[in-house]
């Protein structure tokens, strides 16, 4: 299981310890694997205790990506659109806790944090409302025009 590390210096409000420990939960890796303790850089500090994830859990991750973009793929345009505008929504909503996860986890300063979370809302607002556009089948001329 995973489990946060107590820091020196308080964490924001959002990254409780209770919250990193569902956050590295998360990750794949087997129960057993190697685990590392991760710093804010800004202080050195203990931030959070992860599981390392060993080329075979990668596999693993990668057969179970495969299984869900194939049911993604005979999602309905429609539900797809769907997702995608709820996903915009949910990062907007909870912006602050992923700015102070990425301020806390690698330094990133307020500003590139929420360029990071704002390119994310605002790419998945995009294929929502342009997705059926791409997807749709097009007929195409061949390199030699013919008659």
């Amino acid at each position: 299981m995973a489990t946060a590390q107590a820091t020196s210096a308080p964490l924001p409000a959002p990254l409780t310890p209770a919250r990193l420990e569902r956050l590295a939960a998360r990750a794949t890796a087997a129960p057993d694997a190697v685990r590392v303790t991760t710093t804010a850089p800004y202080t050195g500090a203990p931030l959070a205790d992860v599981p390392v994830s060993a080329p075979s859990d990668v596999e693993d991750a990668f057969a179970r990506a495969r299984i869900a973009q194939r049911a993604w793929a005979a999602t309905p345009l429609s539900r797809r659109k769907q997702i995608l505008l709820r996903f915009h929504d949910l990062i907007l909503d909870r912006q602050d806790e992923a700015l102070e996860l990425m301020q806390a986890e690698n330094g990133k300063t307020r500003r590139d944090a929420f360029l990071e979370v704002v390119d994310i809302a605002i790419v998945s607002r995009y294929y929502a409302r342009n997705g059926v556009r791409y997807l749709a089948p097009k007929r195409r001329r061949g390199a030699i025009p013919l008659r």
